[in-house]
């Protein structure tokens, strides 16, 4: 996905400390909507499946670009929702490391 890229790109050229942060999410979200196309859900339908926490205009804002409404965590669990790993970058820890400590 180039849309990951391309946002980390612009920000690192802003010199912005989170462009590997933004552009992870961005790729994330990139993902998360071509999974709802793919899947023919509403925006209800996805915060439906994606459970508590998560509404449509909640779900509208993720799927627009408001990353900074969302933390990598909660874009994790919307990612695992859709059998996607998630988001592993050398600033997050998978799930899995952070609970076997």
């Amino acid at each position: 996905m180039t849309s990951g890229n391309t946002v980390r790109k612009f920000f690192e050229e802003l010199g912005d400390p989170k462009a590997e942060e933004l552009g992870a999410k961005a790729e994330a979200v990139s993902y998360l909507r071509e999974q709802r196309i793919a899947r023919g859900l509403t925006q209800a339908q996805m915060a439906e499946m994606l459970g508590r926490g998560w509404d449509q205009s909640r779900v509208s804002d993720l799927l627009n670009g408001k990353l900074s409404k969302f933390s990598v965590a909660k874009i994790n669990e919307a990612l695992e929702c859709f059998g996607h790993r998630g988001i592993e970058k050398h600033y997050v820890f998978p799930r899995s490391v952070v609970a076997a400590e």
